[in-house]
């Protein structure tokens, strides 16, 4: 008595023809299915799928080859399988596939990722935190973003360049660079810590349903405790599509004090700034 009885069945193995996957076919075969193997290279399927029919009978194993990677392959290896074995019961996904190497900035996209914004895009993400014992203010918990802070009591001088890098320098927060008119995703997480924040983005809008069109453009959103937005600017430069620094900022104002805020920087055609892809 075995409890383990596949007859009947038919399997396809992907990636079948050495190590785990061949392993599988075989250990199939051994307890009565019919079994497709299949990897990139038809001779090598054919090798394979001989062993395993002089072992366990022949017509046990048939040979399709099919790169997983190729939607014509992977259809394909199904029609031939229904052809030699009339069904598939079982599919044993062995086999990996990478489509793309190289960095990931220059992986694309051209599908849509909001009522916004369809394709490629900028992004940026920010963890919301409090609890920052080395820059609270008052009773405050402290705060920071992606564990970064540009306390305001740390940039001396003229009120009004308070926020300026010219007259600073750039803040330790993150810096969102993107050229004029480039789509922006800023995607916000607050953890389960202790208060509600807000996130704000000077001169831009985006939506806070962000795959609905009726959800109203806004500038402030609250996010609340392990709460997480994924927010879709259309076109950095906000509606005047000027370049320049725009400020982005914990909008509770004794968060903008302990520093968390940061900069959406905007490179304009004649700025010879070099982004990535």
């Amino acid at each position: 008595m075995t409890l383990f009885d596949m007859s009947g069945k038919v399997a396809v193995i992907t990636g079948s023809t050495r190590g785990i996957g061949r392993a599988i076919a075989e250990r199939m075969a051994e307890h009565g299915a019919k079994v497709v193997i299949s990897s990139r290279k038809q001779d090598v399927c054919d090798s394979v799928t001989k062993e395993i029919n002089d072992k366990f009978g022949k017509g046990t194993a048939v040979a399709i080859a099919a790169n997983i990677s190729s939607k014509e392959n992977l259809q394909n290896l199904v029609n031939e399988s229904n052809r030699a074995f009339g069904k598939i019961d079982v599919l044993v996904c062995n086999a990996a596939s990478n489509p793309y190497y190289g960095p990931l900035a220059d992986i694309h996209t051209t599908g849509t990722v909001s009522a916004d914004v369809t394709g490629s895009f900028r992004e940026a993400v920010l963890f919301i935190q409090d609890d920052n014992a080395l820059n609270a203010v008052g009773h405050s918990s402290g705060s920071s973003l992606n564990l970064r802070a540009e306390p305001l009591d740390d940039r001396k001088g003229d009120p009004s360049l308070l926020f300026s890098s010219a007259a600073h320098g750039d803040p330790e927060t993150p810096i969102v660079e993107a050229y004029l008119a480039d789509p922006v995703v800023v995607r916000t997480l607050v953890p389960a810590t202790n208060d509600v924040h807000t996130f704000h983005l000077d001169g831009h809008t985006f939506r806070a349903e962000s795959s609905s069109a009726r959800s109203p453009p806004i500038s402030t959103i609250h996010v609340g405790i392990s709460e997480r937005y994924d927010l879709s600017v259309a076109g950095a430069g906000g509606l005047q599509r000027l370049p320049g620094d725009y400020l982005y900022y914990n909008g509770r104002s004794f968060k903008l004090h302990e520093g968390s805020w940061g900069l959406l920087r905007v490179f304009g055609a004649g700025d010879g700034a070099v982004l990535g892809p």
